[in-house]
């Protein structure tokens, strides 16, 4: 009876060290947090430029099957907002954005949202996902990329997970947004005379930078937000 009793014992402190243990690595997930914010709080989130040289810009890199050919769609920058409530968020920033000034071999791209949201996880993921009652896919209401005459170039990127999303935590209380330094591969699906590459998945999201401020919901009063690691 003693050595069932030890053996409750022992096994009543394996369980409660596992929770323990996964009750610490809950706490230590990475996080979005809004300073000072309180359940009932809501913030807008917006993004603005990343200073004025090369990391203000969004510049995406396609190539044709070969890897031969190369094609770059820049953009002078990226913009959208969200709004979250309460102190954290524990998973996402979930933004609808927009990209503005766009160039392909000098000219103009227009940028249709048909139906995608950017969502930036805290643990360094971006899913480009549908809008509720949409499809962000390929032939469907993707992002669109798509140029004026004289060129006839579309490009359309739809559903996917980029990885390895960089954040940095600035003094005046907002985060920096970065790719990595070689940018992140991302599939596509180009059309047209001047981009005749089908469905592809060697592009790349090559610079990608921007700042996030936060603003009480419906002011003008900056608040502090940060990533937090742990």
């Amino acid at each position: 009876m003693i050595r069932n009793l030890k053996a409750l014992i022992l096994a009543a402190l394996a369980v409660a060290a596992l929770g323990a243990v996964m009750a610490s690595a809950a706490q230590a997930a990475p996080k979005f947090t809004v300073a000072g914010a309180t359940e009932a709080s809501e913030t807008t989130l917006t993004i603005l430029k990343d200073g004025t040289g090369k990391t203000a810009h969004q510049v995406f890199d396609f190539f044709n099957a070969l890897g031969a050919e190369e094609k770059t769609i820049t953009c002078n920058e990226i913009t959208g907002d969200a709004t979250v409530k309460g102190a954290s968020q524990t998973a996402t920033l979930f933004i609808t954005p927009g990209f503005s000034g766009c160039q392909f071999l000098g000219t103009e791209v227009t940028f249709p949202n048909n139906g995608c949201n950017f969502e930036y996880t805290a643990v360094g993921l971006l899913h480009i996902r549908s809008e509720a009652g949409k499809e962000c896919k390929h032939g469907k209401q993707p992002f669109v990329f798509q140029t004026k005459a004289p060129l006839e170039c579309k490009i359309e990127i739809g559903e996917q997970t980029l990885e390895g999303i960089i954040y940095h935590n600035l003094a005046d209380g907002t985060i920096t947004v970065n790719l990595p330094e070689a940018g992140v591969p991302i599939t596509f699906n180009a059309t047209g005379k001047d981009c005749p590459y089908g469905t592809l998945n060697n592009g790349n999201f090559t610079t990608g930078n921007f700042i996030i401020t936060g603003e009480k919901k419906g002011t003008t009063e900056m608040v502090n937000i940060s990533w937090d690691k742990e």
